[in-house]
């Protein structure tokens, strides 16, 4: 596994994000797929994240289950967040006639 850890120093968002980039680019290798981890700082208590990535991988799979007989397809471990983005999307997108 790749660590990138030299990145805790990291507290401005586009500089997150740049790196949050380059370790999708390094990861995904051209499709020679390299684990890889990247380590900003910790949280420290009493104090606000500078940066807060909430969902624990930059790259995951929705899970969608069925109403009716409850089976999931995708992944299971995010039916929950995939259920709260598509609300939030649809809810957002609802008075935007141009999508």
């Amino acid at each position: 596994m790749h660590a990138f850890a030299c990145l805790r120093h990291i507290t401005d968002l586009n500089e997150a994000f740049e790196a949050i980039c380059q370790h999708i680019d390094f990861s995904t290798n051209k499709g020679r797929i390299q684990p890889t981890i990247t380590l900003f700082s910790p949280r420290v208590p009493g104090k606000t994240d500078p940066i807060r990535i909430w969902n624990p991988f930059a790259i995951g799979y929705a899970g969608y289950q069925d109403a009716v007989d409850g089976t999931v397809v995708g992944d299971k471990g995010n039916v929950a967040f995939t259920r709260a983005r598509t609300v939030q999307i649809s809810n957002c997108c609802k008075s935007d006639s141009t999508l």
